[in-house]
Parts: C-alpha cells; sequence; structure tokens
C-alpha cells in the first residue's frame, strides 16, 4: 500500500507541474453542495442541490462503502471565457481515508452527462 500511495504521489506532482503549464486558472468558483441519498432518489437529487444540502468545503470527509453521494453546484461562466473550453479541477483525497478507495462519477453540465469517471483526481473538459 506504501508504494501505491509513493507513486500516486509522483503522479499527482507531475499533474501539478504540466497542470501549470496546460491550464489557465481563474478565479471562478463553484458552490458545490452534497447529500447522501440511494440510488433509487437519482431523479429528486438530479433536481438539487437543494437548501439543506451539505456545504462542500476543502476540508469536507464523504463516502462510505457501497454508497451514493450527489453532490450540485452552480457556476457563472465569465463572457471572457465564451467559446473557450473549460476543465473543472476535481480533487478527491481517495486512497488517504481508509474505506473510500474505488471513486466513481458522472459528471453532468445542465442535466447531460458529459463526462464519466473513475480516478482520485480528475479535469473534466
Amino acid at each position: 500500500m506504501e508504494d501505491k500511495l509513493t507513486d500516486f504521489s509522483k503522479i499527482f506532482h507531475l499533474v501539478e507541474l504540466l497542470s501549470k503549464h496546460i491550464f489557465t486558472p481563474t478565479d471562478i468558483t463553484v458552490d458545490f453542495r452534497f447529500q447522501e441519498a440511494p440510488a433509487a432518489a437519482r431523479a429528486k437529487m438530479l433536481e438539487g442541490p437543494h437548501p439543506d444540502w451539505a456545504q462542500v468545503t476543502p476540508d469536507t470527509v464523504w463516502g462510505a462503502p457501497q454508497s451514493y453521494f450527489w453532490f450540485a453546484g452552480s457556476v457563472q461562466i465569465p463572457e471572457a471565457l465564451e467559446g473557450q473550453r473549460i476543465c473543472l479541477g476535481i480533487e478527491a483525497m481517495f486512497g488517504r481515508v481508509m474505506g473510500r478507495s474505488d471513486p466513481q462519477c458522472l459528471v453532468r453540465v445542465n442535466g447531460e452527462i458529459v463526462q464519466g469517471l473513475i480516478i482520485t483526481i480528475a479535469k473534466s473538459c
């Protein structure tokens, strides 16, 4: 397990270095909220976020084996970036928290699936 974490650290470092040359950071923020709910609640969760959903912060710890957590948020893209490719960076600290080692998600934009992810750090463009 220790070797695997070391390998991930090397990959994270490489991604960080490359990102500085590939991506142009902006001050755009996304107000993410999350809620645990069973898969059967999918239709209701896709209406989210709801006011009672928890706020996602850099210190948020979530997840449990065989569970579903739904995330939603909204972002306003500035006119200056119109027509440009926009990437959203998501960092999930999986592998560093016991029992949270198999992250999977679908990224939706305006309700449409645009990306499927099964990795610990994801950039969805």
